[in-house]
């Protein structure tokens, strides 16, 4: 029943010709954003004092799921932002996205353990977790069949289909918070990515290609992830094999970063893999507002279990390197 009431919302989204996004921030706010005009509009505020959604999956008008940065799974009731817990995952779990299926089925990859877990609705139990061997740094879509996501420590993003991960495209940030598959059929598919810095980016799987269209800083705040009502249904597309790229291999454009952050978001520490590895790096820690929060040199990690949550800037150099500005989220 959920299905066939999933695809009429499908056909009635696709006859009013809405290109809506689902966006949840920082501070448990959902907002919509339209793909053809860039407009964003309140959508609810989340009632979870305490915690952070770090994405959302649109089920139906009335429910999205979420996973919080407690590991909990949670339906939340779109018109009034209250919310149940579902589940909760124990043990070794560190999840940032996760998408619906319209098997009634939540996918979550679980960085904790490198796996891939399929969460049933219907029965409330894990039916499968599958070790992949790579961890995710934000959101979960689908497209023509494969899974989409992006690793911790690189700027590839990756499909993940009957067992094999291939990367498909890059991109100029570990930081794609929220991303999503706005669905027409399966031979048209609008893949948009937001980025820890506000960007959107709209990507091309098949051209291997991006590119920056708007910013929602101003108007969202951080992005955390994102849903449309028809990603679910690139789920049931015939597998499409994608073309493999390598993004060490120069592909990026030439504002390739030298610095790379993760886990991000974190709660206690941040860690920054480097392109020159065997130099000293020096740090300096900014509010968004600019005031000055701490200064160190790297060694096994950045302790930031003394900050308030939020977003803040890294600034980032070595003795040879031009100096660079990261962001991160702190929970």
């Amino acid at each position: 029943m959920k299905k066939i009431s999933a695809i009429l919302l499908l056909l009635v989204s696709t006859l009013m010709g809405a290109q809506e996004f689902y966006l949840v921030n920082e501070n448990n706010i959902i907002y919509t954003y339209d793909y053809s005009n860039g407009q964003v509009s309140l959508l609810t505020i989340v009632n979870l004092p305490g915690q952070s959604i770090l994405d959302i999956a649109y089920a139906d008008s009335n429910h999205l799921y979420a996973i919080t940065d407690s590991d909990d799974l949670i339906d939340i009731d779109v018109a009034t932002g209250n919310f149940v817990i579902i589940h909760e995952f124990l043990g070794n779990f560190i999840a940032s996205g996760l998408v619906y299926s319209p098997n009634n089925d939540i996918i979550l990859i679980n960085s904790g353990l490198s796996t891939m877990i399929t969460f049933d609705l219907d029965t409330g139990s894990i039916v499968s977790d599958v070790f992949i061997g790579e961890e995710n740094s934000g959101d979960i879509t689908f497209f023509k069949g494969n899974v989409l996501f992006q690793g911790i420590t690189s700027q590839d993003i990756f499909a993940y289909a009957n067992g094999t991960i291939t990367s498909v495209a890059c991109t100029d940030t570990v930081g794609l918070y929220g991303m999503s598959n706005y669905f027409t059929d399966c031979n048209n598919n609008l893949v948009l990515a937001f980025d820890d810095i506000g960007r959107v980016l709209e990507y091309d799987i098949d051209g291997q290609t991006y590119e920056e269209i708007d910013t929602v800083l101003s108007t969202v705040g951080v992005v955390y992830g994102a849903t449309t009502i028809n990603e679910q249904f690139a789920y049931d597309c015939p597998l499409v094999e994608l073309e493999e790229i390598s993004c060490e291999l120069g592909v990026r454009d030439n504002n390739q970063k030298l610095f790379y952050l993760y886990p991000n978001p974190s709660s206690e520490t941040i860690y920054i893999q480097s392109a020159n590895s065997y130099e000293t790096i020096r740090y300096t820690i900014y509010t968004i507002s600019g005031m000055f929060v701490g200064e160190g040199i790297y060694g096994d990690g950045i302790n930031i279990t003394s900050l308030a949550s939020g977003m803040y800037f890294l600034k980032l150099s070595t003795e040879t390197s031009t100096t660079e500005v990261a962001s991160f989220i702190k929970h």
